[in-house]
């Protein structure tokens, strides 16, 4: 027999009792677990006490944790929440570790948390993410990249994009899309682009870039294989990047949704800077 959970005022069971913490939060202090509905309500596991688990089409998984270091965004933990992660700020580098997270953000603009990275601490344990200044150079990327960082956030980027980012390194590697070979270097990549359709600009910012394309996260929608004007600055690079390129795709469902734009007529001087910026992730 199974019992539902909601968010509602608190009712007592057979195995234990219930306590409701938050309209959103349905915590179970028991011996052993209720059984559940297949709704998705995160809850407390007795033999965990500390991590949050989702019900979701019947399947349990356990909340991922998220350290920040040198992080004060209040609102940046509050949409970690908001998405079922446990989120939590650690004074240094040393304890954010002690506490085997799956992420570390770090702000890599103080040089007290930068000294300590150390590409030995992650062990490939955790993935550490650091936020960046928007004119950082390719030298000082790559160290980050050697002592540990996993990849780059601009600091301006807004809570929700950081929380994609976290949602896609929880989920298998994406197929290759549209226009896309199987050969190309394809990395995140959070920067705020500007692109003219028919001569109107507008700006979004995209999730990912490859050798051949990059995805904007947009509303808006456009005919295929209509042609778009992009402008946007690469991590290490003090010049805006300009090219052009063509819709090739629409996502219209889930997060991310938004455009997938193919590169056309790359040539030369910008070949070379996209290979530069790849080279950062090495």
């Amino acid at each position: 027999m199974s019992e539902r959970l909601s968010s509602g005022a608190p009712s007592p069971s057979r195995s234990g009792r219930s306590t409701v913490i938050s309209p959103k939060l349905h915590y179970i202090e028991s011996r052993r677990m209720l059984p559940l509905s297949l709704t998705r309500r995160p809850i407390m596991a007795p033999c965990l006490a500390k991590s949050l688990f989702f019900v979701d089409n019947g399947t349990m998984t356990k909340s991922k944790q998220v350290i920040g270091v040198g992080v004060e965004n209040e609102l940046l933990g509050a949409s970690l929440r908001e998405r079922g992660f446990n989120f939590a700020n650690a004074k240094d580098m040393t304890e954010a570790i002690s506490q085997q997270p799956d992420f570390i953000l770090i702000d890599s603009r103080n040089s007290k948390i930068l000294n300590s990275l150390d590409a030995q601490m992650s062990q490939g344990r955790v993935s550490i993410l650091s936020f960046i200044d928007p004119d950082m150079n390719s030298a000082d990327l790559k160290s980050l990249r050697k002592r540990g960082s996993s990849g780059y956030l601009p600091i301006d980027l807004p809570p929700e994009e950081v929380v994609l980012h976290l949602q896609s390194m929880t989920k298998p590697q994406d197929q290759p899309q549209a226009g896309e070979s199987r050969s190309s270097r394809r990395v995140w990549f959070q920067q705020k682009i500007e692109f003219r359709v028919y001569d109107e600009t507008y700006h979004a910012w995209s999730t990912t870039l490859s050798e051949t394309g990059i995805f904007l996260r947009t509303p808006l929608s456009f005919p295929l294989y209509a042609i778009i004007k992009l402008k946007f600055k690469l991590f290490g690079d003090s010049e805006p990047f300009e090219c052009d390129g063509v819709v090739v795709r629409q996502e219209v469902e889930g997060d991310a949704k938004g455009l997938g734009v193919m590169f056309q007529n790359l040539k030369g001087e910008s070949v070379r800077r996209l290979e530069a910026f790849f080279e950062i992730y090495s």
